[in-house]
């Protein structure tokens, strides 16, 4: 009888420690929904921010508070107190613990900014009329979301050390909300510390106290350059004591008639693309991938034409339109009644206005872009914009590698190179691998191209990497009627042609294997960008087809101490390419892979649309 109550008791206390379990389980769930439901209000919050009014705003924010203390409410009752008794899950309960109270903290931070950015904006009621007010940036605004900014990055950086304090949890639920708290507490403080240096830039970058000149480039994906598209137009944007002035749009010949010699380059540069004109025409200037370089030629190119060095040199491109116009009204131009905005900018820009103007109206199609981008403008001085839905379209185009800066002011340089926007892949590290192509067609058939990615990662079993790199690309282009789009300069090639000299830039210690297409041997010439290697080849792609380009390489000592990490550079291109990463470890061996990835026929898959940079970290133990 003694034995059946005391098993009775242990059946009774089991049953007791697993109702408690899930206890902790659906708490842990219900303090991870409370914190999204605040994340999720906040984005809404900061999005209306721009052009609500922020009284309002500040009135709506106090929901966060109310979500945050009601996630932190139940972390400190009895139940939680008897469930930290129970062996193994006292880690646990300290995440939930810590989960409920960072919720609460974090609705009180954003009820407080709020109200910061209330006192900030002052008499404007709008986060937009505060920054931008009588036709200039108002520095001192600026400053204080600088230091809102700081106070949330130092928020986040607190938050951040509590966590990583907490230990690792019994429970692979619990493990995995942690993991997820903690990425996303990264992220968060990563923007935070973005935001702070971009509010620090802007009063040097627009020129608070001087004077500054830029070259905008505007460039034409639709025939595709290593850095963008076609320098067809370019532009001088004056900054004054935080007023911007749009001075001069004219054609790239208006450069390149008056530069009588080839421009001077790095010796890399010179051997890879002087025999491609690029130090002769400033349409070629950009066949380079490296911005920070290609942005130096460009103002050379200047110089010689012009006899001054400008300040700097910032890429502009349908898409940046595209992703800015999603915070602004629509753009229009004289020339053309259409009004551009991020429905339909990509398509009107890079096709449709090649057939509207065609090829005796290059000056009318000039002075549509130039009204579209004198429009933006207008549009930012009379604070006609939501400013955060502008900054979120901007850095998506910089993710995407559409929008870069290059600046000749050091200081201003390496913030911009802080924040991402200078197009310079040396700064993700050795195992950069890129594939881009420049069109040699002489027409905007790049419109129509498709391209397909897949990279394939073996690693053996003495630590080197063997990597195959594979791309698929089809023309798409129709035949007719003929036009600027798919009509190619040289007549010798028929309506849809697309002639192109395709590169692959590998990793920095890379040893070239082989060169294929469409499986046969190809031998193709090669150099260095900066100091990673690349070997390329002329691809001619008539409308209609497809051809598939193979290369081979090895990476000698590919491990470091169990770790393989690689990224993925994009080229900027009408439509990202499609891309499948796999990666195989020597038999036996476990990899842990960021982003977290299926396995496939004993390979770690990643694949999607290569919008930016990609990188891919896997830890290797046996």
């Amino acid at each position: 009888m003694a034995a059946g109550v005391a098993r009775q008791g242990l059946r009774t206390i089991f049953a007791i420690v697993i109702l408690l379990t899930i206890h902790l389980l659906y708490s842990v769930a219900a303090t991870g929904a409370s914190l999204v439901s605040i994340r999720a209000s906040a984005n809404r919050l900061l999005e209306s921010a721009g052009d609500a009014d922020l009284s309002t705003t500040s009135d709506g924010v106090r929901g966060l508070t109310a979500s945050g203390i009601a996630a932190s409410a139940g972390v400190d009752g009895a139940g939680v107190a008897v469930m930290s008794l129970i062996p193994g899950l006292g880690t646990d309960v300290d995440l939930f613990r810590f989960l409920g109270h960072i919720a609460e903290d974090a609705g009180r931070f954003a009820s407080d900014a709020a109200y910061e950015m209330e006192s900030i904006a002052g008499s404007d009621q709008t986060l937009t009329g505060a920054i931008y007010r009588d036709e200039r940036l108002d520095f001192a605004t600026i400053r204080g979301l600088e230091s809102l900014a700081q106070d949330a990055h130092d928020f986040l950086g607190s938050v951040t050390t509590r966590s990583d304090n907490l230990g690792t949890p019994t429970l692979a639920v619990v493990d995995r909300v942690a993991n997820r708290i903690s990425r996303a507490l990264r992220m968060a403080s990563d923007a935070a510390r973005k935001a702070r240096l971009a509010a620090g830039m802007l009063p040097r970058l627009a020129a608070e106290g001087t004077s500054k000149t830029y070259l905008l480039a505007f460039q034409s994906p639709s025939e595709a350059r290593g850095s963008g598209g076609i320098i067809g137009v370019y532009g001088i944007l004056q900054a004054k004591d935080g007023a911007i002035r749009l001075v001069h749009v004219g054609p790239h010949s208006e450069i390149g008639k008056d530069v009588k010699a080839p421009i001077a380059a790095p010796d890399w540069y010179q051997e890879l693309y002087g025999g491609l004109l690029a130090l002769e025409e400033i349409r070629h200037a950009n066949l380079g991938t490296h911005w920070p370089t290609v942005a130096q030629v460009v103002l050379e190119y200047y110089r010689a034409a012009r006899g001054r060095l400008l300040d700097g040199v910032i890429t502009l491109d349908p898409i940046v339109l595209e992703q800015v116009t999603s915070g602004t009204p629509s753009l229009n131009g004289p020339g053309w009644d259409v009004s551009v905005d991020e429905t339909n900018a990509r398509k009107i820009l890079l096709k449709s206005s090649y057939l509207r103007f065609g090829q005796y109206q290059e000056r009318a199609q000039d002075r549509f872009l130039e009204g579209l981008v004198s429009d933006l403008l207008d549009h930012l001085r009379a604070g006609r914009v939501n400013a955060a839905a502008v900054v979120k379209g901007l850095q998506k185009a910089a993710n995407w590698q559409h929008l870069k800066f290059y600046a000749t002011d050091e200081v201003l340089g390496r913030t911009l190179e802080a924040l991402d926007l200078t197009g310079d892949f040396t700064r993700a590290g050795a195992n950069v691998q890129e594939i881009f192509h420049n069109n040699f067609t002489g027409s905007k058939v790049d419109y129509f191209l498709r391209r397909t990615q897949r990279t394939v990662v073996e690693i053996e079993g003495d630590g080197d990497a063997l990597v195959t790199a594979t791309i698929t690309l089809e023309n798409r282009a129709p035949t007719e009627p003929s036009s600027l789009l798919i009509r190619p300069l040289l007549r010798k090639y028929p309506n849809g042609h697309n002639r192109m000299t395709l590169s692959f830039l590998m990793p920095r210690d890379a040893e070239f294997g082989d060169l294929t297409i469409d499986g046969a041997a190809s031998s193709p010439l090669r150099g260095h960008e900066v100091d990673y290697p690349v070997v390329w080849n002329i691809v001619d792609l008539p409308a209609g087809e497809t051809k598939e380009v193979t290369l081979t390489y090895r990476l000698p000592i590919a491990l470091e101490d169990g770790r393989f990490s690689m990224t993925l550079w994009p080229q900027a291109l009408v439509r990202p390419d499609k891309f499948r990463f796999e990666l195989r470890g020597p038999a036996g061996t476990h990899a842990d892979v960021f982003p977290r990835r299926r396995l496939v026929n004993g390979a770690y898959v990643l694949d999607g649309r290569l919008f930016g940079p990609k990188e891919i970290t896997a830890q290797l133990d046996p």
